[in-house]
């Protein structure tokens, strides 16, 4: 995969006039424990989710081989039921789970947007060298592309946008950073992202969402993108990033994240995180003073019910009751970014600030 650093623009949200949903899983009606009784896409398991791992030729991986490496856990976003998917512990093994591929043709006439929203805990602090993807492929009956998607990085905790597009005549498979001015997302440890991703099937156009520091972006250049794709699945991988340096580093731990609230949809305009979707809607709250020395007051056009203070390794610092309007003691907090999770009955939402 290659990296490459293409403009990012940042772009507002729209509501669909229709949806289609192709899939739709929140795990809470499935049984606790592992999904499949295979892992070689065989047979279905819960959910009508094929599951595939293997520990690869090497040997060095041990525990990806088998069902455990996809559950139903307790943990999910909300107390409820979640997916737990448990990466390789060597520097070879590969895992996928999914649902069945989907016809296209299908969709409701104008709904050309292709849209992807779930939600993922980024998982305990970790020595593993894993990578997650969640990958909405196109496949035209001739070449099987990768139309969009997400990657997360369990050494550096980056969460990168990916897509095949052409370049320079060339197509490839590149990553594209997702944070301001084409920096890199880090996302906190033992946190819950909820995030989004479309591709245009009509302009090839792609966006990525999350409420995590409000990321809203959007590839768009028209000499890059590759428009005309078919969807046709989606799926879910990890495997070993220890070549992925420099430096190059050998894995030697399996790293677990949960996945909970995913839905694939067609829609006729962009719909991402939409106010229906979204857990809070995040332009409806405001922290001040931001850089801060003694208070941040929090100002919501929602009930919110209490917050968390972290610090960037996912650690709580402190976390209590809110109103709809109220003020935070920062007094004992040290000099430095924290983030600050929001929570309600419907969900978490995560702003950014600075003690002075």
């Amino acid at each position: 995969m290659k990296k490459l650093l293409l403009t990012i623009m940042a772009v507002g949200a729209t509501s669909a006039l229709s949806a289609q949903v192709f899939h739709s899983e929140d795990f809470n009606a499935l049984t606790i424990g592992n999904v499949g009784t295979d892992v070689d896409f065989t047979a279905a398991g819960q959910g009508g989710f094929f599951t595939l791992a293997n520990n690869g030729a090497a040997g060095s991986t041990s525990t990806n081989a088998g069902n455990s490496t996809f559950q139903i856990v307790a943990g999910g976003q909300m107390s409820s039921n979640g997916l737990q998917f448990i990466g390789a512990d060597g520097s070879d093994g590969f895992a996928q789970i999914q649902q069945p591929a989907f016809d296209w043709t299908t969709r409701t006439a104008g709904n050309d947007f292709i849209e992807v929203e779930f939600a993922f805990n980024t998982g305990a602090p970790t020595t593993s060298v894993n990578r997650f993807r969640w990958i909405l492929r196109s496949d035209d009956g001739t070449t099987t592309r990768t139309a969009v998607a997400l990657e997360f990085n369990t050494d550096t905790n980056e969460l990168l946008g990916l897509a095949n597009l052409n370049n320079g005549g060339t197509e490839g498979f590149f990553g594209i950073n997702l944070g301001a001015m084409n920096t890199d997302l880090i996302l906190p440890d033992n946190t819950w992202i909820n995030v989004g991703m479309s591709y245009d099937t009509t302009t090839g156009e792609l966006r990525w969402k999350s409420d995590f520091n409000n990321l809203d972006a959007a590839f768009t250049n028209a000499a890059n993108v590759i428009s005309g794709q078919t969807p046709d699945d989606f799926i879910m991988i990890s495997f070993d990033g220890s070549a992925a340096g420099p430096p190059v580093v050998d894995n030697a731990a399996a790293h677990t994240i949960i996945i909970d609230d995913m839905e694939v949809r067609a829609s006729a305009a962009d719909s991402l995180l939409s106010e229906e979707d979204a857990t809070i809607e995040v332009a409806d709250i405001t922290i001040f003073p931001n850089p801060t020395t003694d208070r941040l007051n929090i100002s919501s056009d929602v009930e919110l019910t209490s917050y968390s203070i972290l610090d960037f390794s996912g650690r709580v610092i402190k976390t209590a009751n809110l109103n709809e309007t109220s003020t935070i003691d920062t007094t004992s907090l040290s000099t430095g970014t924290y983030l600050l999770q929001l929570s309600n009955d419907n969900g978490t939402t995560t702003k950014q600030f600075v003690k002075k």
